[in-house]
């Protein structure tokens, strides 16, 4: 246990939880703190940031380098504002608990860090406390392809799409590239998509686990599952691979 004898000094700040209405206007994007700020609840600025960052960065490579079209940019604010609004919330509720006044609350928050440092280690290393950092470092953040209320598409209808992909022993390695890659999953004979020459990519996974889902993903290069396609005979549906790159701003 750590102990302090004195405090040279002390200062106390106000806590402010807002997000920007826009996260670009015209050649400037706002990322990281000057797009959201909130409680340092959870240490969630960092990974927040960084996932602005990453995202953005790979929009831009997309556009200037020729496989998207630059409207694409869009997807920026439209993706991570998103996640942004839920972060502060969330932390919002977390820092009004953990800063209510009182001699209660004060009490129990006493009484919970000691508990805490007993139980959090043992909770972490449970399915829960897996999914739990998850939340935290940022990884389980989930894109929609579509509007809330809006139908899915046939290739947004899987449970991956939007979702970063899961490694596995076939593909851990590959999303290191940050390229366009076409992967598959439960197929011994597939057939590579016709895709634009952008998805250069190689065809990972194939036959690696055949009690998987027989499905076909089309993964972006920040490691998220941009479509899903069920193979028919070894091969996915070309009016199905079409859409899905249309919808991205995909260039033929």
């Amino acid at each position: 246990m750590i102990r302090y004898e004195r405090v040279d000094w002390f200062s106390a700040y106000r806590v402010h939880h807002r997000v920007a209405s826009r996260f670009r206007q015209g050649p400037v994007f706002l990322a990281g703190d000057a797009s959201h700020v909130h409680s340092p609840v959870g240490g969630q600025g960092m990974n927040t940031g960084l996932q602005d960052a990453h995202h953005l960065v790979n929009l831009q490579a997309d556009v200037a380098s020729g496989p998207r079209e630059p409207g694409q940019l869009e997807r920026y604010e439209a993706e991570r504002r998103p996640v942004a609004l839920t972060l502060v919330r969330i932390v919002d509720r977390a820092f009004g608990v953990i800063a209510r006044p009182g001699r209660g609350a004060a009490f129990v928050r006493r009484r919970a860090r000691d508990l805490l440092a007993v139980l959090a280690p043992r909770l972490l290393a449970t399915p829960v406390g897996r999914r739990l950092g998850g939340w935290l470092g940022q990884y389980r953040i989930h894109y929609h392809a579509v509007p809330e209320g809006e139908p899915p598409p046939r290739w947004a209808r899987d449970r991956a799409v939007g979702r970063r992909l899961l490694p596995t022993d076939a593909n851990r390695e590959a999303p290191r590239a940050m390229s366009w890659q076409p992967h598959v999953e439960g197929v011994e004979d597939a057939v590579r998509p016709q895709v634009p020459a952008a998805v250069e990519g190689p065809f990972c996974g194939a036959g690696s686990d055949r009690d998987a889902e027989a499905r076909m993903s089309l993964v972006r290069p920040d490691g998220y599952v941009a479509a899903v396609w069920p193979p028919h005979a070894g091969a996915a549906t070309t009016a199905d691979v079409a859409d899905a790159l249309r919808a991205h701003g995909m260039r033929g």
